[in-house]
């Protein structure tokens, strides 16, 4: 993901433990702008006085640390990423990215919205499954990036429909 990111881009990120291990990539920047939905992102992210921390405003949902609410998205409306980052529960060509929290999949939908790229993180096991909410279309995104563990059948299928797809290799003990 650290490929598609510049010093001095606007990023917006989603919450989940797949974004706080990019994170660890970001924080390292200068003169750029994070705008999240996730106190522990936010958390991270501000370590590094070099870079810019906006958080949302809401109620913060304890077990994933991310701010809902019916103003939840006034940030990423006000403020237009470059690129957006998420992660998410599901992704299915025929569904999309998905989410089974529909409160944080509607602020984190918007922070797609309003970013002129849209990167969804998606570990393999996420992959060909379906979710409750749908957060935004599989052609509407700039590419999926998932690990060396998925179905290689798979991505050549995601990939013959025309989706970007980026398989980056994976810091775990090989599955058996």
């Amino acid at each position: 993901a650290m490929e598609f990111i510049n010093n001095g881009d606007i990023i917006s990120l989603g919450g989940g433990s797949t974004i706080a291990e990019l994170c660890i990539y970001i924080k390292k920047l200068n003169r750029s702008i994070v705008l999240t939905d996730s106190i522990t992102i936010a958390d991270i992210i501000s370590r590094n006085k070099n870079i810019e921390v906006r958080i949302n405003t809401g109620i913060v949902k304890s077990r994933t640390g991310c701010v809902v609410g019916p103003d939840a998205d006034l940030l990423f409306r006000g403020q237009p990423a470059d690129k957006a980052f998420i992660s998410c529960e599901s992704f299915s060509m025929s569904k999309g990215v998905g989410s089974e929290n529909i409160l944080v999949g509607e602020v984190e939908r918007n922070m797609l919205r309003y970013a002129q790229e849209k990167y969804v993180l998606c570990d393999s096991s996420k992959l060909n499954k379906d979710s409750v909410f749908t957060l935004v279309a599989a052609n509407e995104i700039t590419a999926l990036i998932t690990d060396d563990d998925a179905d290689p059948y798979y991505i050549n299928e995601l990939q013959e429909a025309g989706l970007k797809v980026v398989v980056a290799p994976g810091f775990y003990p090989r599955r058996t």
